[in-house]
């Protein structure tokens, strides 16, 4: 078996990149046995060490290389996987994106605007700090104050000095007045995946439900009749979902 991966780099407004495939004639595939592994077009987002960390060596550098789950964004891929069978192996190639498979990743760049409000309600339980503390909210770049290819944005909190509880931590005397950041940030619209994911999980979800009534009837050592009437419904609820 042999695959076929297109990854696209993006710039704000045009896909580009380079695809890597196998050149092997492809077999045939029976649709009943259902379908190969495919993922996307979607983002792969990644992530690295602190940005505000300069000491040297870094010893968060392992997550720059996947080591671990980074903790700063980097920047993204939109990935597209395909797998084909193959009538045998050969050596893979680099080769530009097909126009058509352009064509095909830019519909799913239509971006729209998307807000964000986060009140801060207590900054509590922190260890001693000689520094005043801030705090920052971003979304992939959108909020970033030590990034330039964004707009300024209301995204962090004035400073703050912490104070000593009197017992073993320090907090963030904000008092009544708390502190408020908003970001304004465009990406693009994947509502379509999101509801028919959400739809999924419910059926799921009723579908759990209505095992866990089965399980608790047979537990009760209900009636036949009245185990084949729950069974009965949990089925026709769970094709009455799927259709």
């Amino acid at each position: 078996m042999g695959s076929g991966l297109k990854v696209a780099g993006l710039s704000p407004r045009k896909p580009h990149g380079a695809g890597a495939s196998d050149p092997c004639f492809c077999l045939p595939v029976d649709d009943n046995l259902g379908f190969l592994p495919t993922f996307g077009p979607c983002y792969v987002n990644l992530y690295g060490s602190p940005r505000e960390f300069t000491g040297f060596p870094d010893p968060y550098a392992e997550l720059n290389i996947g080591k671990g789950e980074g903790v700063a964004y980097r920047g993204r891929l939109l990935v597209s996987l395909e797998t084909k069978l193959v009538e045998q192996h050969s050596e893979q190639k680099v080769e530009d994106l097909a126009a058509d498979d352009i064509l095909r990743v830019e519909k799913y760049l239509r971006r729209r605007k998307y807000s964000l409000f986060a009140a801060f309600y207590s900054a509590s339980m922190l260890q001693d700090v000689d520094d005043a503390i801030q705090f920052e909210v971003s979304i992939g770049n959108y909020g970033n104050k030590f990034d330039t290819t964004c707009l300024p944005l209301a995204s962090t909190t004035q400073y703050s000095r912490a104070v000593f509880d009197g017992c073993h931590y320090y907090y963030l005397p904000w008092g009544n007045v708390k502190p408020v950041v908003v970001l304004s940030s465009y990406w693009e619209d994947i509502s379509h995946r999101v509801e028919t994911q959400n739809q999924l999980l419910r059926i799921a979800d009723r579908l759990e439900a209505g095992l866990e009534q089965v399980h608790l009837a047979l537990k009760a050592q209900c009636s036949t009749e009245d185990m084949n009437s729950l069974v009965t419904q949990l089925m026709d609820e769970l094709i009455a979902d799927c259709r």
